[in-house]
């Protein structure tokens, strides 16, 4: 485990923010802080502690920290524990069990602050009105054994009817609320198991408090495919009209077209109004180390060649981009090719994205790694991301892809940085001025420059929602997160701290 508490995350909408100084740690002043910990789940187990593992090195080649944060990537993913089946169920039932489990978790909070010493009991339901479906009894008593509080969690589930399996969990309060994600997430991938083998039709899900009588505390109505249809025939044939909202998701360096997986599910459950088609882009994946533009150039031939296979009617375009994905998205943007969409442009999400390049980074290791880059050349688009792909920095990618168009023809832009991102400088991410550039060198002008060249055109579009996100993790101290690839790669791998976000804010952008 690397985080110890759940991520804050705070907003800010000023859009002409002071300089910020860059080569001390960061302090948390903003007066728009807001802890939402308290109302998510706390899916810190979803980090492992791979510190272990690592030898401390005084130097760290960029190669080598690619290697980690991939490793870091694929082992997150591997303990997510939702399967292919759950995904594979329609939209408004995956829903339905995500606020069930919201709410159970709220439960199991309550039996823990009442100072457990009885006996308490749940039950969940999920049928069509028949007598085929699936029942689930939740059961949580105390243990008399521990010298803290703690207590015995176990889910019961099964066909109605049928044979029946357990998942359980003993611990105290913070120990089951940090396993709680992990535990519903197998109770739900277990329950698409039994909709998937015995092809159930589910309309609704009924929780009850089990008491000396059964009390109704949560029902959710779940339409069906032929409800649906039946229902709403106009509403369908409108939204075939409005067409179809494409999202697509740009991995960073090294990364494959998984690592915004975790991204998906909270924009589908969380809008339901209108056709949603995701394009996980993979046509750069293993060469991002490639030239920028070439990969710009590849995203939008993907792009294109996707909304033709698939014959889809655009009716809104937005791009979710992680680390380099973002500039890789940026270089498409501006294309002839992309002429005819760009009225179609809705959000732009970007999580640590480089905007301003890697200049000024306030972390010795890094600045050791973009030293050793710059001269056994490891990859052209870290070259150009560090502004050393020319000697006059007004030539380089960076500087000539902040003067084309891009940022300004979305509604709504958005920023998401993290406190303890030691990869991609905080302002860089944030595309602000820090006070390493303010000293009036000739690198110092050129940055302000490019925060010009972009910030200005988004600024004066009065339609446009320019909004920045700052995320603080708890982080435990490992090598990983003292060289700042831990709080890197959190931002797209915190299970917790996507759920913060799109449930306080994020969905109100791609609705």
């Amino acid at each position: 485990m690397v985080s110890k508490s759940a991520p804050v995350i705070f907003e800010d909408r000023y859009l002409e923010p002071e300089a910020i100084d860059c080569s001390e740690d960061f302090v948390d002043c903003s007066e728009d802080f807001v802890d939402c910990s308290e109302e998510f789940m706390d899916c810190s187990e979803d980090f492992i502690d791979c510190s272990a593992e690592v030898k401390p090195s005084s130097v760290v080649s960029a190669e080598d920290k690619i290697k980690k944060i991939m490793s870091l990537v694929s082992t997150i993913k591997a303990d997510n524990g939702l399967n292919p089946s759950f995904y594979a169920m329609p939209l408004p039932l995956r829903k339905g069990l995500f606020d069930v489990k919201k709410e159970l978790r709220k439960w199991i909070r309550q039996f823990f602050s009442n100072n457990p010493s009885k006996e308490f009991t749940l039950s969940m339901e999920l049928d069509n009105g028949s007598n085929e479906g699936i029942s689930v009894h939740i059961r949580m008593r105390p243990t008399n054994y521990t010298i803290d509080p703690q207590a015995i969690i176990t889910f019961v589930y099964g066909c109605l009817g049928g044979r029946t399996a357990v998942i359980g969990h003993q611990g105290n309060k913070d120990e089951t609320l940090a396993e709680y994600n992990s535990l519903a997430n197998c109770l739900l991938s277990q329950i698409a198991k039994l909709v998937e083998s015995n092809s159930l039709i589910i309309s609704r899900i009924r929780l009850f408090q089990e008491t000396s009588e059964k009390k109704l505390v949560l029902e959710q109505l779940i339409p069906t495919e032929k409800q649906q249809s039946g229902s709403t025939g106009s509403k369908d044939d409108s939204s075939r009209e409005d067409g179809t909202h494409l999202i697509v998701c740009a991995h960073g360096l090294g990364g494959s077209e998984l690592d915004l997986l975790f991204i998906r599910p909270h924009i589908e459950s969380g809008v339901t109004h209108e056709k949603i088609d995701f394009l996980m882009s993979s046509c750069n994946q293993g060469c991002t180390t490639d030239d920028i533009d070439t990969l710009g150039s590849s995203l939008l031939n993907e792009i294109l060649q996707y909304i033709t296979s698939k014959k889809l009617i655009i009716s809104r375009i937005s791009f979710i981009g992680f680390s380099l994905g973002n500039l890789i998205i940026r270089s498409a943007l501006w294309r002839p090719e992309f002429e005819g969409y760009r009225g179609n442009l809705h959000t732009y999400l970007s999580f640590g994205g480089p905007h301003m390049g890697l200049l000024y980074p306030n972390s010795f290791l890094f600045k050791a790694g973009l030293w050793i880059e710059k001269r056994l050349h490891i990859g052209v688009s870290v070259s150009q991301m560090a502004l050393s792909d020319h000697k006059d920095p007004r030539q380089s990618f960076l500087y000539k892809l902040s003067q084309k168009k891009g940022l300004e023809h979305f509604k709504n832009v958005i920023l998401v940085s993290a406190l303890q991102d030691y990869v991609v400088p905080h302002h860089s991410a944030r595309i602000e001025m820090c006070k390493d550039a303010a000293k009036g060198d000739e690198l110092g002008t050129v940055y302000n420059e490019m925060l010009r060249n972009l910030l200005e055109p988004v600024l004066h579009n009065e339609n446009c929602n320019f909004v920045r996100y700052n995320v603080s993790f708890d982080l435990v101290k490992s090598f990983l997160s003292f060289a700042g690839i831990m709080g890197h790669v959190a931002l797209i791998s915190s299970w917790q701290c996507l759920e913060n976000f799109f449930q306080n804010a994020g969905l109100n952008y791609f609705e």
